[in-house]
């Protein structure tokens, strides 16, 4: 399996919200960065030269130490059943267009450094990202 970064977009005013009791409730105020990333796979069963399969994965990178706006502590981490990401985007024609990630799943949270989330299930979403 090959992969590769397609695409990279910073973006601004990100706001990360953790999901608890069905309730959403602002977790930290960032500037997230967009990773677009394509994974390969050639398959060699068909033709002379095989195939290749290939899928677009989004990853979303909290940058530096983002700014908190409550304590975390190991109470409230079993309670968050879920994370969304809400942020703004800037169009190749220069207008802003806010984008929610819903289900992000974190990957690696590093309270001194970057957290990390995987985004899945929505459709269509690492196409649109990567005409931007």
């Amino acid at each position: 399996m090959v992969q590769r970064l397609v695409k990279t977009i910073t973006c601004g005013n990100g706001n990360l919200y953790s999901i608890t009791g069905g309730r959403r409730i602002l977790l930290v105020t960032c500037r997230p960065r967009i990773e677009v990333t394509e994974k390969s796979v050639n398959v060699k069963s068909i033709g002379v030269n095989g195939f290749n399969v290939k899928k677009n994965y989004i990853t979303l990178v909290l940058c530096g130490t983002p700014e908190l706006t409550r304590e975390l502590d190991m109470d409230f981490w079993n309670t968050v059943t879920s994370f969304g990401i809400e942020t703004d985007i800037q169009r190749t024609d220069g207008i802003f267009e806010k984008i929610y990630f819903d289900n992000a799943i974190p990957r690696e949270i590093d309270l001194d450094s970057d957290w990390v989330f995987e985004v899945t299930g929505q459709p269509g979403l690492a196409k649109k990202l990567l005409g931007i």
